[in-house]
């Protein structure tokens, strides 16, 4: 088993990140704090949030941990089509753990290739029962499973809950 199936671990990411929520240190600590949590329960190799701009049809870049490939700023275009009903209407994760389960959503799946970035988890941020950004993490070296989209439902509440100002403001 690796560490990142052990309850305990999960159980302290969650507490982490409440804690870092319920201090109210700012959007960076926050961000920061999220990234930690994500790390230390589910793993990741890159783990970036976006927030969605309806009026502008594209997701923003709002914290990335790696910001050479993938700047704070950053957008995408929000195309309406199966991801957008799955992850943004619907308000489920998407998990793709093969490329053609990439290609047909992510604009820049060519250059997530080769960085070694083999799979994926979108968990759709949520506040008051829209989706307003999410949190996405890749990996290259394993497959996620619908549990780690499941936690990062979770992780992902809590940061929601946190953004209210940034998201509503």
């Amino acid at each position: 088993m690796t560490s990142f199936s052990q309850p305990d671990a999960k159980i302290d990411a969650f507490l982490s990140l409440a804690r870092a929520v319920a201090a109210g240190g700012g959007t960076d600590t926050v961000f920061k704090a999220a990234e930690d949590a994500f790390r230390q329960s589910i793993g990741f190799t890159l783990f970036t949030v976006m927030l969605y701009d309806e009026g502008h049809k594209n997701s923003v870049r709002f914290y990335s941990s790696d910001t050479g490939n993938y700047p704070v700023g950053g957008s995408k275009p929000m195309e309406r089509n199966a991801y957008y009903q799955h992850v943004v209407l619907e308000g489920r994760a998407f998990v793709a753990n093969t490329p053609d389960e990439w290609k047909p959503f992510y604009v820049d799946y060519e250059k997530v290739f080769a960085l070694g970035l083999r799979s994926a988890v979108n968990v759709p941020i949520r506040l008051g029962g829209r989706t307003v950004g999410s949190v996405n993490i890749l990996h290259s070296d394993r497959p996620f499973t619908t549990e780690d989209a499941t936690f990062g439902q979770g992780l992902a509440t809590l940061l929601g809950t946190a953004l209210t100002d940034l998201i509503t403001g």
